[in-house]
């Protein structure tokens, strides 16, 4: 992906209820994936920032595969990260 086009890639974090968030993925204001994530705030901000450098290095690698199968391949390795430790 080129540097211009990770300018369009963006991960935010959205509060849906108290102590519930989406971690969504957005490519040119389209969203392209999110992740359902329960905890506090704190928790929530952590884990956006985790999520974002993993994606950010799993978009820019050599790999092969379009930015939205990269996104969703590393949500879904979060995800597997996350039931694997209780949550």
């Amino acid at each position: 992906m080129t540097p211009d086009r990770l300018n369009h890639l963006r991960v935010d974090l959205e509060e849906i209820a108290p102590g519930e968030f989406f971690i969504t993925t957005r490519l040119h204001d389209q969203k392209i994936a999110s992740l359902y994530l329960s905890g506090d705030r704190q928790y929530a901000d952590e884990f956006l920032e985790e999520a974002r450098r993993r994606i950010l290095l799993n978009v820019t690698s050599d790999e092969p595969g379009g930015p939205l199968g990269k996104v969703l391949q590393e949500l879904i390795r979060m995800r597997q990260s996350l039931q694997a430790s209780g949550e």
